[in-house]
């Protein structure tokens, strides 16, 4: 073989390793650009909280199917039930045709389901307090949504810094926060302990968590533990009583005079709430937190 030929050969090689080449790096950038495909169009959230921050996004109209303890916003009222983090309907589910299904922690039958089904999976991180804004942030980038993720993570902290600013100056009063509980008597009392989300907004409301020193997130707590604390403030949560009459908030209120001597006891700031709102750990955790600081210091006005 010639000088010639062996050159036009070389040259034709390279020729096609640079093809080459440029194929394998054109299609490495396609698979890592976004693709409208990717976009989820039928969602089903198993989490109160996920369907809000969706529909703080924009996105409500993507939501097909929604846990039966979702009650806001408003326009989510006529979404498909599909159950509870504890009950969710799997065939409902999958009856809904979802191409992204958001669950809250682990819930093994669900994970399977879309395994199985080749769904699209995302688990909402939220315990803490700035996981919020993580959840926010994530299904803002699964949505395409990034730049409104941004200005609602930037609004809801803006708004958070000024309450905590209006009571900064006050004397902290000491909470006891009820999650769960026996109504008809003081009997496995949960609450909330140290760097939960509810934890966080009783300080940034200008209050201290009597149990924010506990490592358990939702630890059950003793009446002897309670009455040593000396609570100033008791804020019970009690979803499950609909419509409370006046006759059984007083029987309520009554079980705790009769534990013993208590600041919240004797100065009547014992609150029950028969919404789960503040438990919600989504964008209106700003109203949660205002709530908050009006029952804690009621002196301070909170707009």
């Amino acid at each position: 073989m010639n000088r010639a030929s062996q050159n036009r050969i070389a040259a034709s090689l390279v020729v096609v390793l640079i093809a080459v080449l440029w194929v394998r790096c054109d299609s490495k950038h396609a698979e890592s650009a976004p693709s409208p495909a990717t976009l989820p169009k039928r969602i089903v959230t198993i989490a109160p909280n996920a369907a809000e921050i969706i529909a703080a996004l924009g996105e409500a109209d993507r939501l097909v199917g929604v846990s039966r303890y979702c009650k806001y916003p408003p326009e989510l009222s006529l979404k498909e039930r599909v159950g509870g983090l504890i009950d969710p309907d799997l065939e409902k589910i999958l009856r809904l045709k979802p191409d992204l299904v958001v669950i809250r922690g682990r819930i093994p039958e669900v994970e399977r389901l879309c395994e199985a089904n080749q769904i699209r999976l995302y688990r909402d991180p939220t315990q803490a307090f700035d996981d919020i804004f993580i959840a926010i942030s994530q299904l803002g980038a699964i949505l395409e949504k990034k730049t409104s993720a941004k200005k609602l993570i930037r609004d809801m902290r803006t708004q958070i810094d000024k309450i905590a600013d209006a009571v900064s100056e006050r004397p902290r009063p000491r909470v006891l926060f009820t999650t769960e509980r026996n109504p008809d008597s003081l009997s496995r009392v949960i609450t909330m302990g140290k760097n939960t989300f509810v934890d966080v907004i009783i300080s940034r409301a200008g209050g201290e968590n009597i149990f924010g020193d506990r490592k358990v997130l939702y630890p059950e707590v003793s009446l002897e533990s309670i009455l040593a604390a000396q609570p100033d403030v008791i804020i019970e949560v009690l979803p499950e009583i609909k419509d409370i009459t006046e006759t059984r908030r007083g029987k309520i209120i009554e079980q705790w005079r009769n534990l013993g001597n208590m600041p919240a006891a004797k100065n009547n700031r014992i609150h029950i709430i028969t919404d789960n709102d503040l438990i919600i750990p989504s964008p209106r955790i700003v109203e949660s937190i205002a709530r908050m600081a009006r029952l804690l210091h009621p002196e301070v006005q909170i707009d």
